[in-house]
């Protein structure tokens, strides 16, 4: 990895690449990294959070049966929902055109506070992230914008950061881009003005949300997993198991433990300290995972249309659930309630115990997987006591009755 810093020009050099930032000299940033749970109880990354592990727990509660709150139809794929301050926002692909838009909508009502045109790129993607006050939103064309989360929802910087495939990530007060520039390059800009914190190369990198936990910033790509240390930039590992291509998928922390799925290998788990290989697992979506009160602790991963729980001590499987033969979507955990869709629009809440249904309806449309390229990466949501989900053209919100 070869990173330089200049603090005269706000420029940064990777790999032969020159970034130019927006609004500040591009110095080493001392920001830290919470721990891997947020501290607030929105979402605020793919799959709930910057670790994307699937996982909150809402103060007040959330239990079965829900009744649906509102249903909106906005006229394109939609992302994964981002919460905050009352509002959820998505990205939505444009249909006909190329290009997207965001919107930023009442999580009481679902109407519309705002709406902006993301652009027009040779495809739909567009993301969001959102942390301290801030929607952090990226297309494939490297536009990375910072936006007031709030009513106004103003622009306060916008930066370009190369070809990007993947949803950001922010965290501690940066913001994490991973894409496909010269190889490859990840990202850290200063969430107040786009500055670049840091840069680090990685080979052929394309389709990974950067995971953050622990100090940590983690990348896997086929065959070639790194980590950086998320306050400075420096490569702490990078595993390289014999090969190399494009592609990639999103990694997972999870209790010093770094899950990553990898086609062309098989799907490993990692020591988050020394990229150690301590494990494996079979998933097709990011895994989730929930722990009981007598500290029992499940992985809850789905392959092809069937989701299963693992113990993380044993390896023995607990329970498998296959619903309607086409559940799609990466699972998430609610309190104590396991969440998972299907193409067929059934939304399911399961016993994270045992596996069995709880409760069951039909949004209306279908839920698709995670991580599909040139569009909004979709996913199940939930913030402020409200389940979020994304299905097709539409975003419903259920809440406990």
């Amino acid at each position: 990895m070869t990173v330089w810093s200049a603090t005269g020009g706000g420029m940064l050099a990777v790999a032969g690449c020159l970034f130019l930032a927006a609004g500040s000299s591009a110095q080493v940033s001392d920001h830290g990294t919470p721990k891997h749970k947020q501290a607030t109880e929105d979402a605020t990354a793919f799959q709930i959070d910057a670790a994307h592990d699937g996982t909150v727990a809402f103060k007040r509660g959330f239990s079965a049966p829900l009744k649906q709150a509102w249903i909106v139809n906005l006229g394109g794929p939609v992302s994964y929902p981002v919460t905050a301050n009352g509002m959820v926002f998505v990205t939505v692909g444009n249909v006909g055109n190329p290009g997207s838009q965001l919107y930023a909508l009442d999580i009481k009502t679902g109407k519309t506070i705002w709406q902006k045109q993301v652009g027009s790129t040779s495809d739909d993607f567009s993301n969001v992230t959102y942390d301290k006050g801030q929607i952090f939103l990226l297309n494939s064309a490297g536009n990375l914008q910072g936006i007031t989360a709030d009513k106004r929802g103003k622009l306060n910087w916008t930066v370009q950061v190369g070809s990007i495939e993947a949803a950001p990530t922010a965290a501690g007060g940066l913001v994490y881009v991973a894409g496909e520039q010269q190889d490859g390059l990840v990202l850290a800009l200063d969430e107040t003005t786009g500055g670049v914190a840091w840069g680090g190369a990685v080979e052929f990198g394309q389709q990974s949300a950067p995971a953050v936990g622990d100090k940590g910033v983690y990348v896997s790509y086929p065959c070639e997993y790194y980590k950086f240390g998320a306050p400075n930039g420096r490569l702490d590992w990078h595993d390289n198991t014999g090969c190399f291509g494009g592609g990639g998928a999103t990694p997972v922390y999870d209790n010093l433990q770094v899950y990553i799925r990898d086609a062309a290998t098989g799907d490993w788990i990692l020591n988050a300290a020394t990229g150690e290989i301590v494990g494996q697992f079979n998933a097709d979506e990011t895994p989730t995972f929930w722990k009981s009160t007598n500290g029992d602790k499940y992985e809850i991963s789905l392959s092809g249309t069937t989701l299963s729980a693992t113990d993380t001590v044993t390896g023995s499987t607990i329970w498998s659930f296959t619903g309607d033969d086409y559940l799609s979507s990466p699972p998430i955990v609610v309190n104590d309630l396991v969440v998972e869709g299907s193409l067929q629009g059934n939304l399911y809440l399961l016993d994270p115990s045992t596996g069995s249904q709880v409760w069951t309806t039909n949004v209306g449309a279908g839920i698709e997987p995670g991580e599909q390229p040139g569009i909004p990466w979709t996913g199940l949501g939930a913030g402020e006591n409200t389940l979020l989900v994304p299905a097709s053209d539409l975003l419903a919100a259920y809440v406990p009755k």
